[in-house]
């Protein structure tokens, strides 16, 4: 298991990204699955999205440091709680790419996406008129993807659903470097918050992240 990206935020949040090139089995031999976890991962058709799954797992794993079964439970939508740990955690997978973030003491999300174009067909969906106007090319399909993979990571981060992408979520003009920072604002009729967000820009893949 090649973890690629290893990054200690700060001294309570770390982020580690895994290129998965392993079998399923060695996948599962890294980890302590409960019946629950057998029978999900039964369920699970696509060879791919087993794979990502294990290797999230194996990650969370690693970020915590320990041989004991962890317990990992889902909210009503969707979002990873560790709830026996009271830590913060966010998982992305995507491809042959497996990515997470765990925090001891903030919020946390976070996105990860190979670099397509295929984003272009959608963006219609996330953009709001406001960042049209400062988007540098309107054929720049990787400062659409960085788009994109932001709001994904302030979704995740928010943590309960119900989010429009175009009307809660607004992104302030930056250019695209190997890695930059991200100011945004999330607004919805609960709350207002500015954030600002971590990417960076590899090989392959887009990687965003959010601690708060």
């Amino acid at each position: 298991m090649p973890v690629i990206v290893d990054i200690v935020a700060d001294s309570s949040t770390r982020i580690l990204v895994w290129q998965i090139s392993e079998p399923e089995q060695e996948l599962r031999s890294m980890l302590l699955l409960d019946e629950r976890e057998l029978a999900f991962l039964a369920s699970i058709k696509v060879l791919m999205k087993r794979m990502q799954w294990l290797a999230s797992r194996v990650l969370i794993r690693k970020i915590i440091n320990t041989s004991e079964f962890i317990l990992l439970n889902k909210t009503w939508n969707g979002q990873p709680v560790l709830s026996e740990l009271g830590h913060h955690v966010s998982i992305s997978h995507c491809g042959n790419y497996a990515a997470v973030i765990i925090s001891k003491t903030s919020r946390v999300g976070i996105d990860i996406e190979i670099i397509t174009d295929r984003v272009m067909g959608i963006r219609h969906k996330f953009i709001s008129e406001q960042e049209k106007l400062w988007i540098q090319n309107n054929d720049d399909a990787l400062q659409t993807l960085i788009i994109w993979s932001a709001k994904e990571t302030i979704f995740k981060w928010y943590g309960k659903g119900q989010v429009d992408f175009r009307r809660n979520i607004f992104l302030g003009r930056f250019e695209v470097s190997q890695n930059g920072i991200i100011e945004a604002l999330f607004r919805n009729e609960q709350v207002t918050q500015p954030i600002v967000l971590n990417y960076c820009i590899c090989n392959s893949y887009v990687l965003t992240w959010l601690i708060d």
